[in-house]
């Protein structure tokens, strides 16, 4: 018995593990798309197009580069670091330094892939470990109870024998409990379902067809296809200095499409609480609103153009609702965000404060590493 809730254990660790892997490539995904359309233009060598950029991108996760210099490349501009050298003359033909959006990238992508979603699969293992030791133990428990049961089974072998066998209390407590559980008092069928389908007004008999809608499992999968296309071609129109037009109106369709299944929702659940927005699942209904709205906005606004398709990437990540594993995964994660955010605000203050330190000790002598707190704290 032991091997055999071992085995499950691995069995059950291995489909978890590999819904992770799942979310862990439309992670990889979205960072790769996001990468080419920051840093294509200033440095090709890394994120040229989108072969170049998931290459990249598993670099990173991996540490199998030197995360570092992508920074400081795209921090300062490829023509002031890391395109010196003969063979890359041909390469920085745009330099374009974008401090802020480097560090934000390489960083985020370094705490989120490399250690929050790597460390995922470990806490899987254990936690799959535990689980198995808590089934064995009441496995155990169960086989007593069995054992106990054997050894009273004579006990109802013949009704007419059963108060020889208890004492006056116990026969009286048995007797109570059957009693209780023959039901002298037993409540008032309801109304048949379709009787009270009929009595309902009709505005309630419409929100039945749209949740059962909604709720159905093409409806779903109907959504998570045009989702997953999306993501594809935003990948694949991502190393374009200009959207395509063809893109552009297939992104207008896809819009087009959430906001028909975000009214449809919307109205299913409409009750006089908004529960829509105020129920168990309101903050992945104002996700999705959120979107909606970013989509909304136009692509002709030049100075947004850029950060726009950057949140139009996010699109990607409803395909999360569509697939209830990749959902618990995500919500799972979710829920351990509140210790994590002191963690990472403890980390900031020590950084901080050797930041400061850094800055005091060694500005004159490594200006370009210490010559500011910004450049510090980047170096620690």
């Amino acid at each position: 018995p032991d091997i055999n809730h071992l085995l499950q254990s691995i069995y059950r660790g291995v489909a978890n593990m590999f819904w992770i892997l799942v979310l862990t490539g439309m992670v990889i995904y979205v960072y790769t798309v996001m990468g080419v359309m920051l840093f294509k233009d200033n440095d090709p060598r890394h994120f040229q197009d989108l072969g170049y950029g998931l290459r990249t991108v598993i670099q990173l996760t991996t540490a199998d580069t030197d995360w570092l210099t992508i920074i400081y490349i795209n921090y300062y501009g490829c023509s002031e670091y890391g395109y010196d050298s003969a063979a890359d003359e041909g390469w920085c033909t745009d330099s374009t330094a974008r401090p802020f959006f480097s560090v934000a990238y390489i960083v985020s992508l370094l705490f989120i892939l490399a250690h929050i979603m790597l460390n995922l699969f470990i806490g899987v293992i254990s936690q799959e470990m535990e689980e198995t030791v808590v089934s064995t133990r009441a496995e155990r428990r169960f086989q007593c109870k069995m054992q106990l049961a054997l050894r009273t089974k004579d006990l109802w072998s013949d009704a007419d024998k059963i108060p020889s066998k208890l004492y006056g209390a116990e026969y009286e407590s048995l007797t109570n409990h059957l009693r209780l559980l023959s039901g002298f008092a037993v409540d008032e069928p309801d109304e048949d379902d379709n009787a009270r389908v009929k009595a309902m007004h009709k505005w309630h008999k419409m929100q039945l067809q749209l949740q059962h809608l909604v709720n159905s499992r093409e409806f779903e999968f109907g959504i998570g296809a045009i989702i997953v296309t999306a993501g594809v071609i935003s990948g694949f129109t991502a190393s374009f200095s200009e959207e395509p037009v063809w893109a552009n109106a297939l992104e207008k369709a896809f819009l087009t499409c959430y906001g028909i299944e975000l009214l449809l929702k919307f109205f299913a659940k409409l009750d006089k609480h908004v529960s829509f927005y105020t129920g168990h699942d309101r903050w992945w209904h104002v996700y999705d609103t959120f979107i909606v709205v970013i989509g909304l906005i136009p692509n002709d606004l030049t100075p947004a153009a850029p950060a726009m398709r950057l949140l139009r990437l996010l699109l990607l990540f409803r395909f999360v609702r569509v697939v209830k594993p990749l959902q618990i995964v995500l919500l799972s994660l979710a829920g351990s965000m509140g210790a994590l955010l002191y963690v990472v605000f403890l980390m900031f203050l020590l950084f901080f404060a050797y930041g400061v330190a850094g800055v005091g000790l060694f500005a004159k002598n490594d200006p370009f590493h210490f010559g500011s707190l910004g450049r510090a704290m980047l170096t620690l």
